[in-house]
C-alpha cells in the first residue's frame, strides 16, 4: 500500500458549505463570549472610522477567524492523505466528511479553551470542589491548587481576561492543529 492524496478543491460545494460552518460557529462563539464579557465589565467603546462603527471587542475577531480558517485548512490537508492501493478508489464521501470533522472539531476545542477558565471560576464549580474536598480529604491540596490558579485568572481586569482568553484559545487550537497533523503523518508513515 502507499500513500494517497484525495483530490478536493477549496472552492468546492462541501468546501465552501464546511468553511461556513466554520465561520458562522466562531462567529458565535465569539459573539456569545464578548455578550459574556461586557456583562462583567469588559468596556465597550466603539471606533469610528468615517460612517463605519466598530465596536472594539469585535476587533480580534477577525484575527480568530484567519487562524481558525487556516488551522481547518491545515487538518483538512493532513486528512487528505490515506493509505489505500493504487488501483482502489477511494469514496468522494470521505473527504467531505473529513472535511465537516475538521469543521466542528476547531470551533469545539477553541470554545472549550475559551471559556474553561470561567466554568472553573463559577459559583458552582466551587461549591462542587468544596464538596468534593469534603467527602474526599485526600483531594484537598488539588482543590485548592485549582482554586489558586482561578482567583488569579478571576482578579484580573476585563479588559486583560479578554484578551488573554482569546489569544491562549487560539494558541492551544493552533497547537492542536499541529499535534493532529503529525499524529496523522506519523501513523500513515509507520504502517
Amino acid at each position: 500500500m502507499s500513500l494517497k492524496r484525495m483530490v478536493f478543491r477549496w472552492t468546492s460545494t462541501p468546501s465552501i458549505i464546511s468553511i461556513l460552518i466554520l465561520l458562522t460557529s466562531t462567529m458565535l462563539i465569539e459573539i456569545l463570549y464578548i455578550d459574556y464579557m461586557s456583562a462583567r465589565g469588559l468596556e465597550y467603546r466603539i471606533l469610528q472610522a468615517g460612517y463605519l462603527k466598530i465596536p472594539y471587542p469585535y476587533i480580534p475577531i477577525i484575527g480568530v477567524l484567519m487562524v481558525l480558517l487556516t488551522s481547518w485548512m491545515n487538518l483538512t490537508r493532513s486528512k487528505a492523505l490515506v493509505r489505500a492501493k493504487p488501483s482502489v478508489k477511494l469514496p468522494s464521501i470521505l473527504m467531505i466528511l473529513r472535511m465537516f470533522e475538521a469543521a466542528f472539531l476547531l470551533p469545539t476545542i477553541f470554545a472549550v479553551t475559551l471559556y474553561l477558565p470561567y466554568l472553573v471560576g463559577s459559583n458552582w464549580m466551587i461549591l462542587g470542589l468544596a464538596k468534593v474536598e469534603a467527602n474526599l480529604p485526600a483531594l484537598k491540596e488539588v482543590t485548592s491548587r485549582i482554586y489558586g490558579s482561578t482567583v488569579a485568572i478571576m482578579g484580573m481586569p476585563p479588559s486583560w481576561k479578554y484578551g488573554l482568553s482569546q489569544a491562549l484559545s487560539c494558541i492551544i487550537v493552533v497547537a492542536s492543529t499541529i499535534i493532529l497533523c503529525r499524529r496523522i503523518a506519523r501513523r500513515l508513515r509507520v504502517r
